[in-house]
């Protein structure tokens, strides 16, 4: 096979193939540590023809009516239109030329310029008082960096992406002699909503009936996430070690929870033209780390359309 690769169609049938997608390259990367490659132009998945089988077989396992097609076309490097687990212009380095951002001396970490922080920070005002209108009855929270292994264990995300996770150490007094650090039961966050569920679960647990005058809950948080991205050879926005991140989740009945996703992909879409941004798509999802012994995890969520991105 030319140039050593093989190329296999790969378009989901329930608008979830770019989600997908980054699922199965985290896994091939930790796994294999080789890289797959998504071509636009063919809508195929470029991979080394030694891992053919094995790709075909872990997406064959999570959609077990995937039918495999390999296509035979080629492009020069110069002419393909491609992306590496993400579908999106990178323009890292024209900020950095710009200098509206800066290289840190910590690997996959920035420096931002004021002008760029509260570029970022007008524009989580604007989508926050836009969107906060869809329920009377939002909270939000200020949440902490750090939480405990237990929860974080709970979601499977430990077994699948460990080598993501940045766990938090500790310096006893004789540290520095003998070079011995405590480590503790305890992470960086990856996430926002991590840090949410367990108060979910406490302010369920006060209301001792299902009262319907309580549901939905409605809750919001911005937060800093911090990912081991180690899968990255250069420095890019789009896989940064820490970056900031406003979650919204919603818990009640399905009617309920189904009226408010729809009205807020509403409000979304409306934002998202109003600052001419053109190309997006909201798809249906599941989250990354349910893959390998969590896929049913995954085919309740997708099935029950409880994620959108």
């Amino acid at each position: 096979m030319k140039n050593g690769f093989n190329y296999l169609s790969f378009e989901l049938k329930d608008h979830s193939s770019s989600a997908y997608f980054e699922t199965l390259s985290r896994f091939f990367q930790k796994n294999y540590g080789i890289e797959l490659e998504y071509i636009k132009e063919l809508k195929a998945i470029k991979v080394d023809c030694k891992y053919y089988e094995k790709l075909l077989a872990a997406i064959i396992k999570d959609h077990p009516n995937f039918e495999a097609k390999k296509i035979d076309k080629f492009f020069s490097k110069n002419k393909r239109d491609s992306i590496k687990g993400h579908k999106y212009n990178d323009i890292t380095k024209k900020l950095l030329k710009e200098k509206v951002i800066f290289e840190s001396e910590v690997n996959g970490l920035l420096i931002e310029s004021i002008e760029y922080t509260e570029a970022k920070r007008l524009l989580d005002r604007f989508f926050k008082k836009n969107i906060n209108v869809i329920n009377n009855k939002i909270l939000e929270f200020e949440v902490p960096s750090i939480i405990n292994k237990k929860t974080v264990s709970r979601t499977g995300y430990i077994d699948k992406f460990s080598d993501i996770l940045m766990q938090v150490i500790g310096m006893s007094s004789e540290a520095k002699k003998s070079e011995e650090f405590i480590v503790l039961d305890q992470f960086l966050s990856p996430t926002v909503c991590f840090r949410i569920f367990p108060l979910i679960r406490e302010i369920i647990k006060e209301q001792a009936e299902f009262d319907k005058g309580f549901y939905p809950i409605c809750i919001t948080s911005k937060a800093q996430c911090f990912r081991n991205e180690r899968i990255n050879k250069e420095l890019t926005l789009m896989r940064l070690n820490e970056f900031s991140m406003r979650e919204y989740i919603f818990i009640g009945e399905q009617e309920d929870i189904n009226s408010l996703v729809v009205e807020f992909n509403k409000i979304a879409c409306s934002l998202l033209e109003k600052l001419k941004i053109e190309n997006y798509l909201i798809e249906d999802a599941n989250d990354a780390f349910f893959i390998g012994a969590y896929r049913m995890n995954s085919k309740y969520q997708k099935l029950f359309k409880l994620k959108q991105e």
